[in-house]
């Protein structure tokens, strides 16, 4: 995937972020931010984002989703103009399964504190490919990197592949 180009399911991903922001809101509220920023959406006795909503950021950047006593918790969005994320959210970090389309990577699966973490799947544009375990956001433990001509299969540590896996070349 490149920057400018979306498959048909991504396209399908990304109208269903615009659902989200569509969402009829319950008692819907402002709130303005010195940074210039503002949050739109329900809230709870406190006065904290709380329910569906969404922050506007003056970059463009869009946080949409579920929130839980000011804290992004639950399903949601990030759309930047750097990337696009979709998925569980947990104490405002990405956190658990999501997408993560990134200029001319996408990457499935899950995340712990805004990094790869667990079993997914990163591709790239040129048609690379890895799938396995991450870990603090690179390959680490069983997996599987698709180049152009050569295929390895094996164990990873801190992005690393080790010495000891397969690879198969083309010719």
């Amino acid at each position: 995937m490149s920057s400018t180009t979306l498959s048909t399911r991504e396209i399908i991903e990304l109208k269903q972020v615009f659902m989200i922001r569509r969402r009829r809101l319950v008692n819907p509220m402002r709130i303005n931010y010195a940074n210039g920023a503002f949050y739109r959406g329900e809230t709870n006795a406190a006065g904290l984002p709380h329910g569906w909503g969404e922050t506007l950021y003056k970059n463009n950047t869009v946080i949409a989703g579920k929130w839980i006593d000011g804290v992004m918790s639950g399903k949601g969005v990030y759309m930047s103009t750097e990337m696009t994320y979709k998925g569980d959210w947990k104490n405002n970090a990405f956190d658990g399964k999501g997408k993560l389309i990134y200029h001319d990577e996408h990457y499935e699966g899950e995340f712990a504190n805004n990094e790869r973490s667990g079993h997914g799947k990163l591709s790239w544009s040129s048609g690379s490919s890895y799938i396995g375990d991450w870990k603090n956001d690179v390959p680490h433990g069983v997996g599987s990197m698709n180049t152009h001509n050569t295929y390895y299969i094996g164990h990873w540590i801190d992005g690393q592949q080790r010495e000891d896996g397969l690879v198969i070349r083309a010719k």
